[in-house]
């Protein structure tokens, strides 16, 4: 027994030894991915779990129509009852709050369940949620109805892809401090300008960007660099710490996104008073 105790105690000044001279440890065989099919099911999960939520978001037009009042006939912008008038708002706190919630359990709690079960009870919610509320969905396809759906949220999304790949491409070091005050100023300037649009209905704030263009030049350029900014920072993790903090990292810059948006989406309610 003795001899086993000496044993693993040399074993282990071995190893200390190692690290103390810095020498490197053997290097695990990665493996080779030759049809990146890993690439393609990682692809395939986030396409499934982001374009229900798109779908219901953009066919803004059918929740119009189920949040009608059905014993008023005038369908108005400015006739809207209170589910129409808060429905995006309350989207958004619908959306925020729960990934909120469940972000933070995955960091405390996670780690319990594998991620096979995970990955099946999500995609097998969704499945079911989005499949009931198809089969009751009935969109007018007027031409006229293709305005929001295009340009709030086709559009949208085309621009935050387009600033993604953008900050991929971007080598340069951009220092923590400019970095911080350009996203700040940008926000405190554009947020407000897309509150100036021609949003119905409004009784306070005066409409300075009567155009279609205009709305959608001024949304294109907010979530091209909300998709910038974004991915440079999730880039920078790796130069900031360690290969085994990485994970942790992006966990908490998750965490940190969701718990913003979760604080800030009750603003949205009180933006439609405002207008």
């Amino acid at each position: 027994m003795d001899g086993i105790i000496e044993e693993n105690i040399y074993a282990d000044s071995i190893i200390y030894e190692d690290k103390k001279h810095g020498e490197k440890p053997p290097k695990v065989p990665v493996p080779k991915d030759k049809y990146l099919i890993c690439h393609i099911v990682f692809f395939l999960i986030g396409v499934s779990h982001f374009l229900p939520i798109s779908f219901l978001a953009s066919a803004n037009n059918f929740w119009l129509y189920k949040f009608r009042d059905p014993l008023d006939e005038n369908t108005s912008a400015e006739n809207r009852t209170t589910l129409q008038t808060y429905f995006a708002s309350a989207t958004l706190i619908a959306n925020t709050v729960p990934a909120f919630i469940f972000g933070l359990f995955n960091i405390i709690g996670g780690h319990k369940f594998k991620i096979t079960s995970r990955l099946l009870l999500t995609l097998g919610i969704e499945l079911m949620v989005f499949t009931l509320i198809t089969i009751s969905a009935t969109i007018n396809t007027d031409n006229p109805n293709y305005f929001s759906p295009v340009m709030t949220f086709f559009l949208s999304d085309v621009c935050m892809l387009a600033g993604r790949l953008m900050a991929s491409a971007i080598t340069i070091d951009i220092p923590e401090g400019p970095f911080l005050l350009v996203s700040i100023v940008r926000t405190l300037v554009l947020v407000p300008l897309i509150w100036l649009c021609n949003a119905q209905p409004r009784n306070h704030l005066p409409v300075l960007f009567p155009h279609d263009y205009q709305y959608g030049i001024i949304l294109a350029t907010f979530m091209l660099t909300s998709g910038l900014i974004l991915n440079m920072s999730i880039l920078v993790v790796p130069k900031k710490v360690s290969k085994e903090d990485a994970d942790v990292a992006y966990t908490l810059i998750g965490l940190i996104i969701n718990t913003l948006q979760a604080l800030t989406s009750p603003i949205g309610l009180v933006i439609v008073n405002v207008l």
